[in-house]
């Protein structure tokens, strides 16, 4: 059964989402366009079906995220004009960020983490029109 869009004020901030799941449809089209193809995103997330990645992509591509009352829109697409809110800390292994999770799950001081420099978090701020690369990646499946 294909999962619909969803957007709740609890989860993502109200930003459009697969129902069920914390996957904005930016952070589909985003992880398509960086796994290569929809199949290969789906290696990564093999509880979505083909369609519950289609489904994203056309949310996406026919930007229905500004006649949907939602209540942000995704994080990464120019069309989320939110104040960055910058990470307390940055992490250089997979290791460090766990540690850091652990040691706010046990009281230590919260923050917000990036596994990565800063120069890598100050990359990966730049917005895109993901609904461009939502239009991309379907014209190239269709087309397969």
């Amino acid at each position: 059964m294909t999962r619909r869009i969803v957007h709740t004020p609890d989860t993502c901030a109200g930003a459009p989402r697969i129902d069920g799941t914390r996957l904005t449809c930016a952070n589909v089209v985003l992880g398509v366009v960086s796994d290569g193809s929809v199949a290969a995103y789906l290696r990564t997330y093999d509880y979505l079906t083909r369609d519950d990645v289609r489904v994203a992509l056309n949310y996406c591509r026919a930007k229905r995220c500004t006649t949907d009352g939602v209540g942000n829109y995704c994080t990464g697409c120019s069309l989320d004009l939110r104040p960055d809110i910058r990470p307390s800390v940055f992490l250089d292994s997979e290791k460090e960020l766990r540690s850091h999770a652990e040691s706010c799950a046990e009281g230590g001081p919260p923050g917000q983490a990036f596994l990565g420099s800063v120069e890598d978090y100050e990359a990966d701020l730049e917005p895109g029109d993901v609904w461009r690369d939502a239009r991309e990646i379907l014209e190239k499946e269709e087309g397969e």
